[in-house]
């Protein structure tokens, strides 16, 4: 039988916060003897981020990965974290701005694994792991073509590249109102209509992208595609 004060959040918390508090300093002075402090001030930025991480981590294990405290606290370290570490090292952001997207979005990913009672509110929760995942490649992209000295999107340029991380979004929506419609949900439902329309309306916009028209014509493309959708 399994002793039930192991499964005690505030037993679980008060075991985890000297070994993580331990590990942060230890990494902390690493970074003062290894890393040269010219930029000391990044400091201010890299060590809220590193509380973050470890509060989030340790709430994560006392309370569950999908409790919103923790993720919503990890994303956050890990935002911070990125931009003091980029400080603290001397990145050259001209090269490195994409972590800006590519961090962030897995942050907000994170959100997408919030674990929601209510069957109406869950599709929408988890659109925020596509968009984070969206966001994140396309911070990928942009951080290889820096790599490549902007050789791989001017490349891609005739053939409207970004059209693809508009589409995703719309792919997703479109697999969470068929979740929703597996778990229950008449095909009518708002929760369903209202996911159908964002991926329709994000399939427009990409068509109308990938057919070179100006951003009007595709904000317009988008708003009759769903607008339609919500006639019938």
């Amino acid at each position: 039988m399994v002793n039930s004060t192991v499964r005690n959040p505030r037993l679980i918390i008060s075991r985890i916060i000297p070994v993580a508090t331990g590990l942060m300093l230890l990494s902390v002075g690493a970074i003062l003897v290894l890393v040269p402090l010219t930029y000391w001030w990044s400091l201010f930025i890299l060590f809220p981020g590193l509380i973050f991480l470890v509060t989030g981590a340790v709430l994560g294990v006392a309370l569950g990965w999908r409790n919103p405290l923790p993720l919503a606290l990890t994303g956050i370290g890990f935002v911070v974290a990125t931009v003091g570490a980029m400080f603290l090292l001397g990145a050259d952001w001209e090269v490195w701005w994409p972590l800006m997207l590519i961090v962030p979005g897995a942050a907000h990913g994170l959100l997408g694994m919030i674990k929601v009672e209510s069957p109406s509110v869950r599709p929408w929760v988890r659109m925020h792991l596509w968009l984070g995942v969206d966001v994140l490649l396309l911070g990928l992209v942009f951080l290889l073509n820096n790599f490549s000295r902007n050789a791989i999107l001017t490349a891609w340029y005739p053939f409207h590249w970004w059209g693809i991380f508009i589409l995703m979004p719309g792919l997703g929506a479109f697999y969470n109102a068929a979740n929703a419609v597996r778990s229950g949900f008449d095909g009518r439902h708002l929760v369903v209509r209202s996911l159908a329309a964002f991926g329709l309306a994000a399939c427009a916009v990409t068509l109308a992208t990938f057919l070179n028209a100006g951003w009007a014509l595709q904000t317009a493309a988008g708003l009759a595609a769903a607008g339609i959708l919500f006639l019938f």
